[in-house]
């Protein structure tokens, strides 16, 4: 123990000093009886010493103690708490003998280790509910929380009690290797390989277009059934009930097969929409380990975009949009010509112009129609356009003409393009692709206008745009050649990857004009549609008042309801001007929402629905894999040893390297005001002093 100050030697005298002209002060300044000088004498010696103690607290000096700690080396316990344990074995049963084995590992070991107890099975957990609830097992997540969890403490060693089943996350083993210590693998479950039956996946797109068909892709795996018939049934759910859709027969080849089954699937009214998919052997038990039932959501929406092709003739570009386009149920295109006449075309959602506005007899009456309309548009400009009426026509970018003739411009990708992501691949493809077809003139790029592609002539970058955007509703875009077909030509004599470049630049222009802004006051949206189980359900909302100003001030009710009937009620949070909520989990199952709040007199809702899919992960393979708590155990050093046999565990533990505790000194600086017991002696210096004071009269 050491005092510690930053003040000088001049401090040993004043501090003294100022004590004991305190005391004089009080009892000595003027003239008191001779015969209570002694009295006089011990109440300025209290006085004297009291002053002292609170100088020195007052002082800023420093306790300086050496703490000796002792760590233990930590051994942790981690048990698997997933389904799969059940399939095999009474839960209160395991449940229990899990519970006594916990309690007793660390009484055997006594007091050379401190134990950490966890549970597992998607994520590590303190919890050691035995109840054997998850619905996943991800061995590597578990090991890396673990690492985390206990890094900078002494971990000599993990015990994991588990069945080895595996049906998610990365690499056990090498999670495993990475804690650095050994692992000891208790192992649990059945090894024993039963005539099973199982559907191990169900596949498909999780967002189909509405009047679409889409594929669903069912994986089936069997075992000990070889030159078995299984039959494949496929159900929908519609008003509180399932009805069939189709079926398949497999024929299974071998003991162990696997065999995938394609169902082409009508898409149906928009909305989510779950399929069930069942498997059973023809004469045989239907649900053998009931696992051969699946479920899957799928969300048909109804987000068509209507994509009027309107040339002012046939031309080969029209032909190379169209095939852009081709095959993707999002999109649905008409193909019209400026000699037609617009009176027969329903409105669009967008419109593709190409040489339009033109000389053509009908082109003044198609933009009297689209002006109607207010329709986002994207222009083609080659030689047949009429430059003038174009430039009245929209804002992007303006051509000064000078007197016709088109010159040969190839396109370089600008660097400062920022309305959405282009390929970064793309300003090296356009260096090997023909020159496009511009009319000669000056160009002027509009102030909210942005160029993807800007003009060069020869080896000279004119900075002239070539490809250029607004996002000003209706959305604009200004192709300023024509001449597409010769790079699509020219891209499918080389590489088809890369015509898909060309072909995503077609797109992502159309999904880019398809954006419509969303008006509505109030929004609120769920962060998914289709959630796992066990998964935390999260929403947002944005509120906005008459100048269009995101508030929060008032409060959002939201209500979530399941077919079953069970609501659950929230009040959303506030974040910055935006409204939150985490709602938890929320059991398997169809789900809508609905949120109100009062904006002024007005009552705002919005309305939405998402679904809970069960996590099943656990049916699919019931066999306990010890092969894999082996390897485990094997190459980090531990030992697989059987549940009975304790004492070997408790063995092997107290024996290997490093289950020493370590011991260390800590310096610790503590101000002398922060000591209690100094304190306490100053107000008990104060407190005699009083008392004697009140004991001896007044003085």
């Amino acid at each position: 123990m050491e005092i510690l100050s930053q003040q000088g030697g001049w401090f040993w005298l004043l501090a003294p000093l100022l004590a004991a002209s305190f005391a004089w002060l009080l009892y000595f300044y003027k003239k008191q009886p001779t015969e209570n000088r002694q009295q006089h004498l011990v109440l300025a010696a209290l006085r004297f010493l009291s002053i002292f103690v609170l100088v020195l607290l007052l002082a800023g000096f420093y306790l300086k103690t050496d703490k000796k700690i002792v760590e233990k080396p930590v051994v942790a316990v981690v048990f698997d708490n997933s389904a799969s344990l059940l399939h095999q074995t009474d839960s209160g049963k395991l449940a229990e003998k899990l519970r006594q084995w916990s309690l007793n590992l660390p009484q055997k070991i006594g007091e050379k280790a401190d134990f950490r107890l966890f549970s597992f099975g998607e994520k590590l957990s303190d919890s050691l509910g035995f109840d054997f609830s998850e619905g996943a097992t991800d061995f590597s997540r578990a090991f890396e929380q673990l690492g985390n969890r206990l890094g900078g403490q002494q971990l000599a060693a993990v015990v994991l009690v588990s069945d080895g089943i595996q049906n998610r996350g990365g690499d056990a083993v090498r999670a495993a290797e990475a804690l650095g210590v050994p692992v000891y693998t208790l192992p649990l479950g059945d090894t024993t390989i039963t005539r099973d039956l199982r559907i191990k996946n169900l596949r498909a797109n999780q967002v189909v277009y509405i009047e679409s068909d889409f594929s669903l892709l069912v994986d089936v795996e069997a075992t000990r059934l070889g030159g078995q018939l299984v039959q494949l049934e496929l159900e929908k759910f519609e008003k509180g009930g399932f009805i069939k859709l189709g079926s398949e027969n497999l024929t299974l080849r071998g003991d162990n097969s696997f065999a995938t089954a394609n169902f082409t699937v009508p898409a149906g009214k928009a909305g989510l929409q779950k399929y069930r998919v069942s498997a059973k052997v023809a004469g045989e038990d239907p649900n053998l380990l009931n696992n051969n039932q699946r479920e899957i959501y799928v969300e048909v929406v109804d987000t068509r975009t209507r994509i009027l092709l309107l040339g002012n003739g046939p031309h080969p570009d029209l032909g190379f949009i169209g095939r852009a386009l081709s095959g993707n149920p999002r999109y649905e295109t008409t193909l019209a010509y400026a000699y037609q006449s617009p009176q027969t075309a329903s409105k669009p959602d967008l419109v593709v112009l190409h040489q339009i506005p033109s000389l053509a007899p009908n082109s003044v009456a198609w933009m009297t129609q689209l002006k109607r309309w207010e329709v986002p548009i994207w222009y083609v400009v080659g030689t047949q356009t009429q430059i003038f009426a174009f430039n009245q026509l929209q804002s992007v970018l303006q051509i000064s003409s000078r007197g016709g003739g088109t010159n040969k411009v190839q396109g370089v990708a600008a660097t400062d393009f920022t309305l959405f992501a282009s390929d970064p691949n793309l300003g090296r493809l356009l260096d090997n692709l023909p020159p496009l077809d511009a009319p000669f003139g000056e160009y002027k790029l509009g102030g909210q206008a942005q160029s993807l592609l800007i003009q060069r002539i020869g080896s000279l970058n004119t900075g002239m745009p070539l490809l250029a955007y607004s996002a000003e509703t209706p959305r604009t875009a200004v192709l300023a050649g024509e001449g597409l077909w010769k790079w699509g030509l020219a891209l499918a004599e080389t590489s088809i990857a890369n015509g898909q470049t060309l072909e995503e630049l077609v797109r992502k222009t159309l999904q880019f004009l398809s954006v419509t802004a969303d008006n509505a006051p109030f929004k609120v949206r769920s962060s998914k549609k289709l959630y796992e189980e066990q998964e935390e359900i999260v929403f947002d909302a944005e509120l906005f008042n008459a100048a269009n100003e995101a508030v929060n001030d008032p409060e959002v009710r939201l209500r979530v309801k399941n077919l079953n009937g069970q609501q659950y009620s929230f009040v959303m949070g506030r974040n910055r001007q935006y409204y939150y909520l985490n709602a938890g989990a929320l059991p398997p199952g169809d789900y809508t929402y609905q949120a109100e709040v009062n904006l002024g007199d007005k009552k705002l809702e919005a309305k939405g629905v998402f679904a809970v899919s069960a996590l099943d992960l656990e049916k699919i393979n019931t066999v306990a894999n010890h092969y894999l708590l082996a390897q485990m155990a094997a190459l980090t050093g531990g030992k697989l040893i059987d549940i009975e046999k304790t004492d070997d565990l408790v063995l092997a533990i107290q024996t290997q390297e490093g289950m020493e505790s370590q011991s260390y000194f800590e310096q610790r600086l503590q101000s002398l005001i922060d000591l209690e017991w100094l304190m306490a002696i100053l107000l008990t210096l104060l407190g005699v002093e009083w008392l004697l004071r009140r004991f001896w009269g007044s003085i």
